[in-house]
């Protein structure tokens, strides 16, 4: 399922959606739910994506309901999307409107796959980006992809609920060129890191409200960040 010894897990992402509408009644009754795990190994050169189901009522119990390989391709990260609810009375959920799974490579790349069924392995989108993806986010219905050169791209919806892939919000971090290698929403504000400083952002419209620098020694970067009670918690590279 995960391959060889040799490969290395890159990312990943879990979610829970409404079983597919396309399902008997007496079925769609019995699993009202259905949790999905996407885990993404790497041998160094392609990608092999392990797709594993779980039912809401069956803790513990996963299947492996599918996979497949992005040939010559990097997936740095990974992310769940939530698509309208709207969509899913209309049955339209197999579109840049539903339920979504967002992939970044290291070759300026964003792949959008179908979170719905799978499975079928089908994608729905693909964006050239200015760098390669360090983290994808989403939060308030807004996806916030992270770049290796201190950009972030802030991407939102248009009137008619498609994602405007071509037209995304360009954020700097600073000066440095140094990757984007941590955001983390806290309420109303996306923390994200570059080189040594933190930038807070307005979850909203996305612009940089305040930004602190981390002393911890010379040429330090920050790497991940974490929140927990009134606290942040910050790791350094190396």
């Amino acid at each position: 399922m995960f391959r060889t010894l040799s490969t290395q897990v890159r990312c990943g992402c879990y979610y829970t959606i409404a079983n597919d509408l396309k399902l008997s009644g007496n079925a769609r009754r019995r699993h009202k739910q259905q949790n999905y795990l996407w885990v993404c190994t790497s041998d160094g050169t392609s990608s092999h994506i392990a797709v594993l189901s779980q039912h809401h009522q069956q803790a513990g119990n996963l299947r492996d309901v599918g996979s497949f390989d992005l040939v010559e391709t990097q997936i740095t990260a990974m992310e769940f999307v939530k698509g309208l609810d709207s969509v899913k009375k209309r049955e339209e959920h197999n579109s840049l409107l539903g339920d979504l799974v967002w992939m970044g490579t290291d070759s300026r790349k964003i792949l959008i796959y179908s979170a719905q069924n799978p499975e079928q392995e089908e994608q729905l989108g693909c964006s050239t980006v200015p760098g390669a993806v360090t983290r994808i986010l989403y939060h308030f219905d807004v996806v916030y992809v992270a770049l290796s050169n201190a950009i972030m791209l802030i991407y939102r919806r248009s009137y008619d609920g498609v994602w405007m892939l071509k037209d995304p919000q360009v954020v700097l971090l600073g000066e440095s060129g140094l990757p984007v290698p941590s955001l983390l929403p806290i309420n109303m504000n996306i923390y994200a890191s570059c080189a040594n400083r933190v930038y807070v952002l307005n979850a909203l419209n996305g612009e940089i409200q305040k930004s602190f620098e981390v002393q911890h020694g010379a040429n330090q970067q920050v790497n991940l960040m974490a929140h927990s009670g009134i606290g942040l918690w910050i790791s350094l590279k190396n």
